[in-house]
């Protein structure tokens, strides 16, 4: 018998401009970890930074020089960065911390410190850290899209933002996400903190996975503009297979493989989704009487073009039969709402 898999959603708010110009015309840049993940690190040339950032890699020397660099920069910019202090008396803490790290046989530990400074590092606009950080909060719970609308608004009450979904496996804690809780108290141990955990919030790593995100809503001056899923399902597409009879997977299958790397962005078809939305065109009669007489022909124009459009979407080894199926239904089921809604207000008219 197969085990259910536990699943935590999370919730995300993002409404900084050039993140979100990223995430609407450019979602390969999310989809792919985002900029300020750490595995930017692999880019850099200066292979002490490479080291001191690998996940797989604990060099308590090099953890002790960046707490060094953190207690300059702390020193320098004190009034600066108060989220960072718990009391008064950081200067003597920067001791505590490096007596600690050197006597500290919990490898899980010293991860949590080294995390812990790359975070600080990063909030304090360190050069080498300005496109590295360790994690990213999202929320959990009931309440998680509440907290992220929050967030996606921001102190200007921005009218654009999106909100991401991200899922975890329960049995994923530890590698892939912490809780805040948790780190806060593996934290106090050396008189660090994160922050408050007012949120239901846990900590998506960036550094070995990419965040397990589903799809975003982008929100447009309160109203949901659009829900963009892609990938989640990390379905191989037919063209890229060596061996389909290993490599084939069923559509309702959710798999770990790729994060959203276009390979496995086979389910379920953006181009048949999009195509679909030429079903709009059969509205026209509703504003336009006197295209009444027409409707049967805007009909006909919309339906061949979908069928053309996912047609070739599987002649071109991109999709299978499925994957073209359920992109044309979802956004004829969400055209089917839109229309009985638009229906039903100029009836009331």
């Amino acid at each position: 018998m197969q085990s259910i898999i536990k699943i935590i959603c999370l919730a995300r708010g993002e409404g900084r401009h050039a993140a979100l110009e990223d995430i609407v015309f450019h979602p390969e840049v999310l989809f792919d970890w985002g900029e300020k993940s750490m595995h930017a690190f692999l880019d850099d040339k200066n292979e002490k930074l490479r080291r001191f950032c690998d996940p797989n890699v604990i060099d308590r020397t090099l953890i002790i020089e960046y707490a060094y660099k953190y207690g300059e920069r702390l020193q320098n910019k004190i009034n600066t960065y108060r989220n960072l202090i718990i009391d008064g008396n950081e200067y003597e803490k920067i001791d505590t911390l490096i007596e600690e790290i050197k006597c500290e046989k919990n490898e899980e530990n010293l991860r949590i410190v080294r995390d812990w400074l790359i975070y600080a590092l990063h909030t304090m606009g360190e050069r080498d850290f300005a496109k590295i950080t360790s994690c990213i909060s999202c929320s959990e719970g009931e309440q998680r899209y509440n907290v992220a609308n929050r967030f996606g608004k921001g102190r200007f009450n921005s009218n654009y933002y999106v909100i991401m979904d991200s899922w975890v496996r329960c049995e994923e804690e530890g590698r892939v996400f912490k809780s805040v809780n948790y780190i806060n108290t593996v934290l106090e141990k050396y008189g660090l903190k994160w922050f408050p955990n007012r949120n239901n919030e846990i900590m998506l790593k960036y550094a070995i996975f990419p965040q397990r995100l589903v799809g975003y809503y982008l929100i447009d001056r309160g109203n949901i503009g659009k829900y963009v899923i892609k990938d989640c399902m990390g379905r191989m597409r037919f063209r890229e297979m060596t061996d389909p009879l290993v490599q084939f997977t069923r559509w309702y299958i959710i798999t770990d493989r790729g994060g959203f790397d276009n390979v496995y962005a086979s389910f379920p078809s953006g181009h048949t989704m999009n195509s679909a939305a030429v079903i709009l065109l059969t509205m026209l009669p509703t504003f336009l009487p006197e295209l009444k007489v027409r409707e049967n022909l805007l009909k006909g124009i919309a339906y061949v073009w979908i069928i053309v459009v996912g047609c070739s979407r599987v002649v071109m080894g991109a999709h299978f039969a499925s994957d073209v199926t359920v992109g044309a239904l979802i956004s004829l089921a969400l055209f089917d709402i839109i229309s009985n809604l638009v229906k039903r207000q100029r009836k009331s008219h």
